[in-house]
């Protein structure tokens, strides 16, 4: 992959800050469309969500009927090579329609005389990742020429696990606040300054912070948790290194593990801390979402088994449990074992939450 120019490194740390402050799917696909044509030169963005087999999506800038060129693209999705090549692989990497056929391949292709030859689209560069255990979302790059470099395929992948991480941040700050309304669950959240200082924190939140911190949680945060927020306050607003993605604080304490997620107000000079309890324990009922062999793994995982010891369990290599564990990890929006584990059990369940 070609070298990235300083200037690239700019852009992509200036619109970082912005894309985590999504706060629900509505304004995450917004703002990836705008943030990211400023990253990568574009003539049509797209962005799409494929749930369950049904593909729904925006194209920007787009004059027409958006509505029927979607059923025109869907009828002709299984022709597409990438989306193609991530079924077959579960790969999410940037990856080209160059990258697999040839431009008169392209063309024999009623994918590319119904849906991009119409659009004058010649190239295109994609990249997806699992958003939740059944929805994929696609961020689709076209134009005419040239074809896309190796430069903008690295500077994809860079973008693409804090889009990830984003979106599944504003989806559960989406989800929590419309249950609060609903009077379904109760919202845990601190809202601090620039300057970490609490500006509003409610009556859940108090009680996590007491008993998780040992924090009154009047006026500043715990020690530790104000540690967190200072580091990704200045991990996003420096100008010269990328971030890891801003991916969720956890903390544990007896049987229950505090989930911490940030999300910064940049308009407002705002932090956001939202904090959910997850139950640990046994593995609950298998997943549907994931296979009867990544249930089974998973199940291993959460009793403390090494990789070697599944392998020696369900009698297969370490290293093949690594891999389901790689596509369970993303099946589950997570990053690690334990909050693999965590993810399996009932955690969205209020009713029986610590008092």
């Amino acid at each position: 992959m070609g070298p990235l120019r300083q200037k690239d490194v700019r852009k992509l740390l200036s619109a970082l800050p912005e894309l985590y402050a999504a706060t629900d799917r509505n304004t995450f696909k917004a703002r990836v469309i705008r943030l990211t044509s400023g990253l990568i030169r574009s003539e049509i963005t797209g962005y799409n969500e494929l749930d369950r087999g049904v593909i729904t999506g925006v194209m920007e800038p787009f004059d027409g009927d958006q509505t029927g060129a979607w059923e025109i693209f869907s009828r002709y999705a299984s022709e597409h090579p990438v989306i193609r090549h991530h079924e077959a692989t579960g790969t999410s990497s940037a990856t080209k329609i160059s990258d697999f056929l040839s431009r008169r391949q392209f063309h024999d292709l009623g994918l590319y005389q119904e849906f991009f030859g119409p659009l004058r689209v010649e190239h295109q560069i994609a990249v997806s990742f699992l958003a939740t255990p059944h929805v994929r979302i696609g961020i689709a790059f076209n134009r005419c020429r040239p074809d896309f470099s190796e430069r903008e395929r690295l500077l994809l992948e860079l973008l693409r696990p804090h889009a990830a991480q984003a979106y599944r941040n504003a989806d559960f700050l989406a989800s929590s606040f419309d249950a609060v309304m609903k009077g379904a669950g109760r919202c845990a959240t601190v809202v601090v300054d620039t300057n970490r200082r609490i500006l509003l924190s409610t009556e859940q939140a108090a009680r996590c912070l007491s008993e998780y911190f040992r924090s009154s949680g009047i006026g500043h945060l715990p020690e530790n948790l104000d540690r967190w927020v200072q580091h990704w306050q200045q991990a996003l607003s420096q100008d010269w290194e990328i971030p890891f993605p801003l991916r969720p604080l956890l903390v544990e304490r007896a049987q229950w593990t505090l989930q911490i997620r940030l999300t910064p107000v940049p308009t407002r000079e705002i932090w956001v801390l939202s904090f959910e309890e997850l139950r640990q324990g046994g593995c609950a009922e298998p997943l549907p979402f994931l296979t009867d062999r990544e249930n089974e793994v998973l199940h291993w995982v959460a009793q403390g088994k090494t990789n070697r010891d599944i392998g020696m369990i369900l009698s297969i290599s370490a290293l093949t449990v690594r891999k389901h564990l790689e596509r369970i990890f993303e099946k589950l929006g997570v990053e690690n074992r334990t909050a693999a584990s965590l993810r399996a059990l009932d955690a969205k369940s209020f009713s029986d939450s610590p008092k």
